[in-house]
């Protein structure tokens, strides 16, 4: 064999280990390059199926409904309303979870309600309340929330002690819901500025030319202000109540309406 055999011989041998080592090489990073597009694929799939499921956008079986997010509202009372055991029947799609929101916001006290899916098979009902701020005196006891709207279907007794909104003006029905409003804005200034004197107040009192009465628990002292200086002087209004009593016994009324002034009337009428 000539040298120049032998050297092309070599040479091919050489390239042909170089050839090997080199897919040996690659053969591992494209198994692990598949695997990982495999996983990804799959990740892929998982996520949206879970997120088709929580959408609504497919049916699915439902074994349990439940509500959340009631304060005062009976969650049973609600949960019979949603009617669930229409979902016994078959697999539940979005336009049945549309039409149990609608029935739980029938009710009267529910200000929004919210569907959500708890995978695998569990429907929660999220709702918000309507909450009265105060009551309205009749037959029965109705409610008004921070809107001046009156809800009806109350229990008052869930709410625990509310102050009543009183006065000839309620009558009018032009003027009452402007009554209202004013109020619960004065209800909304004792809460914030003045706690402890909120909680001594039995009614509020909407009148005429902004004029707002609060009636005191207890001895029912009646405290007589003006709108444009409600949050001036409720500060004053317990310390000067109680100067009232020590000055002149028992006190029916003290008279805040004009600037610099406090009238006193005694119990007996006299000032």
């Amino acid at each position: 064999m000539s040298r120049n055999s032998r050297k092309n011989r070599l040479k091919k041998s050489q390239d042909t280990t170089r050839r090997r080592r080199k897919r040996n090489k690659l053969l591992p990073r494209v198994g692990a390059l598949l695997t990982a597009l495999l996983l990804l694929s799959a990740f892929g799939i998982f996520a949206r199926a879970a997120l088709t499921g929580v959408s609504g956008a497919t049916s699915f079986t439902v074994e349990e409904v439940t509500v959340e997010g009631t304060r005062y509202l009976d969650p049973a009372v609600l949960l019979a309303l949603a009617e669930p055991e229409r979902f016994k029947t078959g697999e539940v799609g979005e336009e049945d979870l549309e039409q149990l929101g609608a029935r739980v916001a029938a009710h009267p006290l529910v200000r929004n309600v919210a569907i959500r899916r708890s995978l695998p098979a569990s429907v929660i009902i999220e709702i918000e309340e309507l909450v009265p701020v105060a009551l309205l005196n009749g037959s029965p006891v109705m409610g008004i929330d921070d809107e001046g709207n009156i809800l009806s279907g109350l229990e008052p007794q869930r709410y625990g002690a509310l102050p009543f909104i009183t006065g000839a003006v309620l009558e009018n029905e032009e003027e009452r819901k402007p009554a209202l409003l004013r109020a619960i804005e004065v209800l909304r200034v004792l809460r914030e500025d003045t706690p402890r004197l909120y909680d001594t107040v039995s009614e509020v009192q909407p009148g005429v030319d902004g004029e707002i009465t609060l009636v005191l628990s207890g001895d029912a002292v009646l405290v007589r202000l003006q709108e444009n200086t409600i949050q001036e002087k409720l500060p004053l209004v317990s310390s000067l109540v109680q100067e009232g009593r020590e000055r002149h016994g028992p006190i029916s009324e003290v008279d805040l309406r004009f600037a610099d002034m406090v009238i006193y009337r005694e119990l007996k009428g006299g000032e």
